[in-house]
């Protein structure tokens, strides 16, 4: 994907947009939530989380070059994750449960985005079981065992 794409991309003003989808979905009433892009990030579409400088919404610009079109729905879907924390409905443990499945319906959100070429990292190390001698391939060194 071109470094063109990349800035084409990055030129897309997230606050902005969340603003748009917070008046038109929620009628304003969603907390300002500050949206940024990430060149890092390449395992997910986005994330909704709390960093030490409050709670963001994180979306990925190696994803987002492969399926440019998705980039409004993956913000509204990092907003219905604000939404159900905002609406105190969220379970330990549980990042779409039934609250999140029934908004992001409503609003027409995807529930997971889709596979492409660089979400997949390699395998760095292969271990195998002491035990049983079975092998596997890890992405972390360390011991492991059955």
């Amino acid at each position: 994907m071109s470094e063109r794409k990349s800035q084409k991309i990055q030129a897309i003003d997230l606050n902005e947009l969340y603003v748009q989808l917070n008046d038109h979905w929620w009628k304003g009433k969603l907390a300002k939530v500050p949206c940024r892009w990430s060149t890092r990030m390449h395992a997910i579409a986005g994330k909704f989380w709390s960093s030490r400088k409050g709670p963001e919404i994180v979306l990925s610009v190696k994803y987002h070059k492969y399926f440019p079109g998705q980039i409004e729905d993956t913000l509204k879907h990092e907003m219905v994750h604000v939404w159900v924390h905002q609406q105190g409905l969220r379970r330990y443990g549980q990042m779409h449960g039934k609250s999140f499945i029934k908004e992001a319906k409503r609003i027409g959100a995807p529930l997971h985005c889709q596979i492409y070429p660089e979400i997949r990292r390699p395998y760095k190390y292969e271990w195998a079981c002491p035990n049983c001698g079975r092998t596997s391939k890890s992405r972390v060194k360390r011991t492991w065992a059955c």
